[in-house]
């Protein structure tokens, strides 16, 4: 799995190197991406498909695009990234207005080793309880996708691909792995992708469900057609009209019970 990385855009190559040496010792999860000038740093910005972006370090005074036109760049294309700006501008006012701008930190050259630490760890700790809150944000909205999985940059990149073709389609989905690997994580995020998102989610644990009443659940029934049944339940497949039904563990399902349920899928109709 490739790791995460920060950009160091400096045009200063002894600053450059003062700040990649000090990255490596204290940071060594993170790679480092070099940038002289302005261009550099927005050429690698295009190239991240991977979204491996986590920290962007910027000198304001960047040759042929300055540092503040690279900030509006990466804020532009992804707000959560945090970025530091660095320079030798003591000026208060021009500090507040770079953070208004979005500039997670501001710190003035020279550096301390001490002040450099605090403000990488403070940055990449702000990046991380914005993700965690976009996430929960995203759950509660229905809107999870594939961007909120976590490995979605290394080794998960070609499930994924495939996901998201899936996704654009209506024809039933067989998600297989062991228990625990995330089928319920990508059923979501199939889901989150579709045309069908803004419909309900519903989730099946077929293992759980007594036997006498799989059949009443999943495809519902009418008031009295069984002992027990005081009134009509439209079933979980009806509840998903218009989304998603995520039958977990279906391969517990009775012999007779499959019967019905591949008629379900071949008709699309209960």
């Amino acid at each position: 799995m490739h790791r995460k990385e920060i950009l160091v855009a400096e045009d200063d190559k002894l600053y450059q190197e003062f700040i990649s040496i000090f990255i490596n010792t204290h940071f060594q999860n993170y790679s480092i991406v070099l940038a002289d000038d302005g261009e550099q740093a927005l050429d690698y910005l295009k190239s991240d498909t991977k979204k491996r972006l986590s920290l962007a370090l910027l000198d304001l005074g960047l040759p042929k695009i300055n540092g503040k036109e690279v900030l509006k760049q990466i804020k532009n294309k992804n707000p959560n990234i945090p970025v530091i700006i660095h320079t030798a501008d003591k000026d208060i006012e021009h500090a507040i207005a770079l953070m208004q701008a979005g500039a997670t930190d501001y710190i003035t050259k020279p550096v301390s080793k001490d002040r450099l630490l605090v403000a990488i760890q403070n940055a990449l700790k702000i990046a991380a309880i914005e993700k965690e809150n976009s996430l929960l944000r995203n759950r509660v909205s229905g809107t999870f996708s594939f961007k909120d999985i976590i490995g979605v940059d290394g080794g998960l990149s070609t499930v994924i691909e495939k996901a998201r073709k899936a996704a654009t389609s209506d024809i039933p989905i067989l998600l297989q792995g062991e228990t625990g690997v995330g089928k319920e994580i990508f059923a979501r995020a199939i889901h989150g992708e579709s045309a069908r998102a803004d419909k309900p989610f519903i989730v099946v644990n077929c293992g759980a469900i007594p036997e006498h009443l799989i059949k009443s659940i999943l495809f519902g029934h009418e008031k009295d057609a069984f002992s027990g049944a005081t009134k009509e339940a439209i079933g979980k497949f009806r509840e998903a009209d218009g989304g998603t039904i995520f039958l977990n563990e279906v391969g517990d399902l009775p012999p007779d019970v499959q019967i019905k349920l591949l008629h379900v899928l071949q008709t699309s109709e209960v």
